[in-house]
Order: structure tokens, then sequence, then C-alpha cells
């Protein structure tokens, strides 16, 4: 097998209310709706996809690397962003979606 990409997942309850929060996360609104119930943001080889499981939605987890995690925590603040954290190596910032699904923004700060 020779993979090429990877896709992370993410269940939710209200697809509309979580498309908008993603929308503002990531700055820019999806590029595909493949199917009903799911929405995607491609980032080159990867990408994100966003559907509608009311079972399986809030237990999720999605990492992210990202630079500039002080300017981002500005830019996040109406999403509710926890403080930017220092770690052994990198610094965090986490959020949670309206599911509670954690995202985390790993990176310099």
């Amino acid at each position: 097998m020779s993979i090429n990409g990877i896709y992370a997942n993410v269940a939710c309850c209200d697809l509309d209310e979580s498309r908008d929060w993603y929308t503002t996360l990531f700055g820019r609104d999806p590029d595909g709706t493949p199917m009903e119930g799911l929405v995607e943001w491609h980032m080159g080889n990867h990408g994100f996809q966003l559907h509608q499981n009311e079972a399986k939605a809030g237990s999720g987890t999605l990492t992210l690397r990202a630079e500039g995690l002080t300017e981002e925590w500005e830019r996040l603040t109406p999403l509710n962003p926890g403080p930017v954290e220092k770690a052994t190596h990198f610094s965090i910032l986490q959020l949670h979606d309206p599911d509670g699904n954690l995202v985390v923004l790993a990176g310099e700060a």
C-alpha cells in the first residue's frame, strides 16, 4: 500500500453549527460536500472531514500543527480557546468544538 494523504474525521450533532465553528477555526469555508451529512476542508494531500453522527459526536480529538499560537489565540477568541501552554518541545492551544471534541493546535508560540 502506498499512502499519499490522510483525512482526519470528527463527528458532530449539528452539521450547520459545527461547520460554522470549523470555518472560524480554519479561517475559510469548506472545500467540498462530497455527500449528505459530510463537509471537508482540503489541505494539500491531507484534509479534515466533519460528519453528522450524533452517536459518535463529542469523543474525537483533532491535533493540528500550527505556528504563531499567540496570534491564533487572539484570532480564535470567538471560539473560547484555552491559554497557550508551554510543553517540552513546543506549545499547545486547546479548544472544544460545539460537541465537546478536543481540538489541539501544536507548534511555536
